[in-house]
């Protein structure tokens, strides 16, 4: 009898954690639907938007859409976003599910919901959140910004910056740093996005478990897009 109960329970709890996965699988097109919206906004705007020299040299991007500000605030929360990396033939990868939690400093100030995007210009910090995650301490210089209409000089007065991090909400993009925050490998977003159990972020990124649903070839062909300047 004990024997029986234990083989339901174990059974049970199968059942129950791929009926969270099919959900999950569900809900990740949307996630990079909402990426995609973004990206397009952000292009819609003529004067104060990311400028695209900034993603022509970059080496990732990522995106979290729709932030509210208890993710940030409140212990143990996070908000769901993707990362995708940019080699030097101007190929972006497949996206990496990702989260970002922490750094309250300046989130009352800011509406909501929030669009938090970050450039990253060097390899290493893309390389730290593949590995698992990226603390972004006071040895990693992330500044604000830059904008179209400020690009050349904030190029000349940031030459040490890292990462460029954009947060905007109500239409605006808003002047709020991102320090302190941790990325990080959603793991289990990966595993049910691509129905493959312990699908590294390398294995994502270096093209071995190739995803060709329409949103993310939409999302790859909006980024070359606007690197491009179209």
């Amino acid at each position: 009898m004990k024997k029986s109960c234990f083989v339901f329970a174990v059974t049970a709890t199968l059942l129950f954690c791929m009926s969270i996965s099919t959900a999950m699988a569900k809900e990740r097109p949307k996630d990079v639907g909402n990426v995609i919206r973004v990206l397009k906004e952000i292009t819609a705007i003529k004067k104060e938007r990311i400028p695209s020299e900034l993603l022509q040299g970059a080496k990732g991007i990522a995106v979290f859409p729709g932030a509210n500000k208890n993710d940030f605030m409140v212990s143990g929360r996070s908000v769901s976003g993707v990362l995708l990396a940019h080699d030097s033939e101007g190929t972006w990868s497949d996206p990496v599910f990702i989260t970002l939690s922490g750094g309250t400093l300046g989130w009352q100030m800011v509406g909501e919901p929030m669009d938090i995007i970050l450039v990253f210009k060097g390899k290493e910090r893309v390389d730290a959140i593949i590995k698992d995650k990226l603390y972004m301490d006071i040895k990693v210089k992330i500044q604000p910004g830059p904008l179209v209409k400020n690009v050349k000089t904030a190029a000349k007065e940031e030459p040490k910056t890292e990462i460029n991090s954009y947060v905007r909400a109500r239409g605006a993009f808003a002047d709020v740093s991102l320090a302190s925050t941790t990325v990080q490998i959603d793991h289990a977003s990966n595993d049910a996005f691509y129905g493959k159990q312990k699908i590294s972020a390398a294995d994502i990124v270096s093209g071995k478990n190739e995803n060709t649903s329409e949103e993310v070839k939409n999302l790859k062909k909006l980024l070359t897009g606007y690197a491009a300047g179209k």
